[in-house]
Parts: C-alpha cells; sequence; structure tokens
C-alpha cells in the first residue's frame, strides 16, 4: 500500500506506475489521483478502490487470449454483426452490443461509444474486440477508452465508417474520405484534428457532390476556398443538420458576421493537407489545391485581451479565494507566461527546473502521456516571472515528478484544457462579472502579448517565449537564451505583484 501513497504538504496522492509493456494499449505510463488533505490511514482507505480498479485494468489487459476473443467474436456473429465487415458506426454498436448475452460486454458497451467519440464513430471492429476482452466492468470507462483511442492510433490505417449498408466497392464518393483516413492515421494528428478534417472533407463533398480524388480540379478548389470565406462565425444548430449549399443559400441578403479568414484558412489548408498526400501516396498526378492561399494576416482568434482594470478584477477575485489551488496557479501562469492553457494544465514536477537564482518552465511534448504541441515552434523554456516566485508558486511545485495539476485529466477530444476551460469562462462571467463574450481563457494569452508590446520587449522576443512562429526565415534561426528571455520577461509588471 504505502507504494502506491506520496504526500505533499496535508495532502495525499495515489501514484501506480503502468508496466512498461501495457503502457502503448493503456495509454499512459502513471495513474495519480488527488486522496485530498487526510491522514495516512484515511489515505490508505481512499486508495483501496483505485488499486482493485488499476489491479483490475492491468490483469484484464493482459489476459487478451484468443479463447476470449473467439468466444466475443461468436458472440458477435449471433447477433448478426458482419465480422468481414472491417468497421461499425458507433450507433450499430450499441445496438448489438445492448443486446450481448455476456454482462461484461453490455457494461463496457459505453466506454467503447466514448472511445469512439474523438474519431467520428470510427472504430476497427477488431479493435472494439480487444477493448471488450481487455476489461472487467469494474474498470473505470476512461481508461478503457483511452486504451481503445491508443490502440487505434498506432494501427495503420483509421478505416472508412460505414452506413449499414452491405460493403460495396468504394464508391467515388468514399475516396477522399478515404485519403483522409490514410492521411489521419500516418500523420499521427490529434483525433480533434482528425475529425475537424475530415468535416472540411465532407463539405467539399456536400458544395461538388460525390467527385473521385483524382476528377476533382483547381476551380472545384477555388469555389471550395470561395464558399468557406461566405460562412457564418457562428453556426446555429440549424445550419450544422444543413449542407454547404443550403446554408449559403440561406444566408444570401441576410446581414451576418463572416468567419475569420483564419479559420477560412484552415479548412483550406486540411483540404491541401489530403490532396497532397494523395500525391504523395501515388493517388493523385498533382494536388490541384497546391498554391491556393487565403491571406488570414496575423494570427487572430476573434478574442480580445483583457483591460487593465479587467486583470485587476480577475486576480483581485482569484486573491480572495481561500486556497491557492490548481485554478489558482493555472491562471497565474497563463498570464506570466503567455503559454496555451493545454501546455500549462499537463506540466509536471520535473519541468519546472532551476536556473541559477531562478526557475523555469519547459513545455515539451509527449504523445504517450497525451501532451502535445501545436506547432514545432511551441517546444521551448520559459523563464518564470519573479512575482511568480514571490507568490510561492515553487513551495506548490511536488517534489516527486507527478503532474502539478491531476484534477484535469485528457478530455476524450484529446484535450487537457477542455475542462478548465468551461471552468475557468463559467467562474468569469458569474464571479468576476465580464460577460465580453470575445474575452475567454485564451485572452490571457492575448493580454500576455499587450503587456509585452506596452514593456517594449522586442517581437522576435515575446513570439519566443509564446511559440509562436518566427515573422522570418532568418528569425527562425538559432535561439534565445533563458537568461536573455528573462531580462527582458522581468519589463512586465504583472496584476499580482506581491508587496
Amino acid at each position: 500500500m504505502a507504494d502506491f501513497l506520496t504526500r505533499r504538504g496535508n495532502r495525499y496522492y495515489f501514484q501506480r506506475a503502468v508496466p512498461r509493456k501495457l503502457q502503448p494499449r493503456i495509454g499512459k505510463k502513471l495513474w495519480r489521483s488527488s486522496l485530498g488533505d487526510c491522514s495516512y490511514r484515511d489515505a490508505q482507505r481512499r486508495a483501496r478502490p483505485l488499486i482493485d480498479e488499476t489491479d483490475a485494468i492491468i490483469s484484464g489487459v493482459e489476459c487478451l487470449t484468443p479463447e476470449r476473443l473467439s468466444a466475443i467474436s461468436d458472440e458477435l456473429q449471433a447477433l448478426g454483426v458482419d465480422m468481414a465487415a472491417d468497421t461499425l458506426v458507433s450507433q450499430k454498436v450499441a445496438q448489438r452490443l445492448s443486446e450481448a448475452r455476456d454482462e461484461a460486454i453490455r457494461s463496457l458497451c459505453k466506454s467503447v461509444l466514448i472511445a469512439s467519440k474523438p474519431l467520428q464513430g470510427v472504430l476497427s471492429l477488431n479493435d472494439i474486440v480487444k477493448v471488450l476482452a481487455s476489461g472487467s466492468p469494474s474498470a473505470p470507462i476512461k481508461e478503457h477508452a483511452a486504451a481503445c483511442v491508443a490502440t487505434i492510433t498506432a494501427s495503420k490505417e483509421i478505416p472508412m465508417e460505414l452506413r449499414g449498408e452491405p460493403k460495396k466497392k468504394v464508391s467515388q464518393t468514399a475516396q477522399l474520405e478515404e485519403l483522409h483516413g490514410r492521411w489521419a492515421a500516418r500523420s499521427k494528428v490529434t483525433p480533434q484534428t482528425a475529425a475537424e478534417a475530415l468535416t472540411t472533407v465532407r463539405r467539399f463533398t456536400e458544395l461538388h457532390g460525390p467527385l473521385a480524388a483524382e476528377k476533382i480540379t483547381r476551380d472545384h478548389c477555388r469555389e471550395f476556398r470561395a464558399a468557406m470565406l461566405k460562412m457564418p462565425r457562428t453556426l446555429t444548430a440549424e445550419m450544422r443538420q444543413s449542407d454547404l449549399p443550403d446554408i449559403l443559400r440561406k444566408l444570401e441578403g441576410q446581414p451576418y458576421e463572416l468567419v475569420a479568414p483564419v479559420t477560412a484558412r484552415k479548412r483550406l489548408t486540411f483540404l491541401k493537407s489530403v490532396l497532397a498526400f494523395g500525391v504523395e501516396e501515388g493517388d493523385l498526378e498533382e494536388s490541384p489545391a497546391a498554391g491556393l492561399a487565403i491571406k488570414a494576416g496575423t494570427e487572430s482568434d476573434g478574442r480580445k485581451p483583457f483591460s487593465a482594470g479587467e486583470l485587476e478584477a480577475i486576480f483581485g477575485t482569484l486573491e480572495a479565494r481561500s486556497e491557492r489551488d490548481a485554478f489558482y496557479w493555472i491562471s497565474v501562469l497563463l498570464l506570466a507566461t503567455g503559454a496555451r492553457a493545454g501546455e500549462i494544465i499537463p506540466i509536471e514536477g520535473r519541468d519546472i527546473i532551476r536556473i541559477g537564482e531562478t526557475y523555469a518552465l519547459k513545455v515539451i511534448s509527449d504523445p504517450e502521456s497525451g501532451r502535445r504541441l501545436k506547432t514545432k515552434h511551441s517546444e521551448r523554456t520559459i523563464p518564470l516571472h519573479l512575482h511568480v516566485i514571490n507568490l510561492g508558486f515553487p513551495d506548490f511545485v511536488p517534489k516527486d515528478d507527478g503532474r502539478l495539476f491531476p484534477e484535469y485529466q485528457l478530455s476524450k477530444n484529446g484535450k487537457f484544457s477542455a475542462l478548465f476551460s468551461q471552468r475557468w469562462n463559467r467562474w468569469l462571467r458569474q464571479e468576476v462579472g465580464i460577460k465580453d463574450s470575445s474575452k475567454s481563457l485564451h485572452s490571457l494569452r492575448h493580454s500576455f502579448k499587450s503587456l509585452a508590446r506596452h514593456a517594449g520587449i522586442p517581437e522576435d522576443i515575446h513570439d519566443a517565449i509564446t511559440g509562436h512562429r518566427p515573422a522570418s526565415v532568418g528569425r527562425g534561426y538559432g535561439d534565445y537564451p533563458t537568461s536573455i528571455l528573462g531580462t527582458e520577461l522581468s519589463k512586465i509588471s504583472l496584476p499580482f505583484a506581491k508587496s
């Protein structure tokens, strides 16, 4: 028992390493959960269910015997599932598995469906069978979902989803989607990125009909680019159920806010990436979208920075909280570093390093634990502002190498920031009283950029701190010493300076 308990201050944590050989299938290296402020005896009691659950996961994943797989396969066939078909859409899985005689299969149906959502409901039947055979009903749903997603991500190809009809020869309609499926798997993009790109491919098909990839012309791509620039900034529930021509037709003559150019450019880029992959794979001789562009100017996502008064209100409200917990420190770090929430929330104790008399934070990518960065420029070391150190942040960092904020786990769409962002934005509206819809958690990153400009920090320096792409090729050569970044960073006056 003692081997699975760690302590920081008065708080105990359950911490257990995932066996190395099972890490790719379970999707993580470590289980870690807060047990709260309690005595050692209470911590032992609270850890017992977690030990039982992780024991069940380990034993379940280890017992993938051919006999167990065969038994489940036989039952699925008896229910009418076409084992020759390589994939099933999630609704069909739910219908068939809910009729299964095996209680374990029925209880794990929910975990399979949750695991399928990041991939638009697409699961390999083989992967479904493995997940069903790999655990027991008492195992946590999120672990099975992670195991399933990890299995699919590691496969060579994410297959096309079927629509319930008998398996047919690949139609022209499916060829572009098939190309997307292979691109998503080979490029190792996140489930969310794969889903966004699939939506783009389907919008293209809605506009031009069932074209095979080799039948797509440059005019088709130009028309799609124009359509993306005419899209509204926000889609209503009705629009989400409509195809692209219907959306544009209903908007004709109506006043509405256009989509941001950077968003339209992102959608065009998805199409270009899938078609370029087709060229690399030999499916196409050349990409009809090559060279097409949307001039979106500087990076913009429609969000605005907070004003000086709003920042004082935000951090004044934070200071009034009874505890300097994860919510407090994540907020402080986001403004003090200009980092993205998805970069700060998964940091571990080993990412906080001592450099001389000060500290720095390492932003790294670790796909095994779900830590992914937006661009290659995002991996960096950010010196911590003296104000953050004076607030006592080094004392909050765990002595071990565990996560600083384990209460915020990887969501089903592959984001560490999802839950925190929801909570923070609700707190901003209800507790702080800032109702402006153009201001949200990500506005802290915009606010850092504003503070850096007002402090006279050169653009290339604050771009290096925030992980933005250099404005020119020359600026992309070499790197910046942490000491220089720290000196420039100290020019910023933050709204939570400790007197």
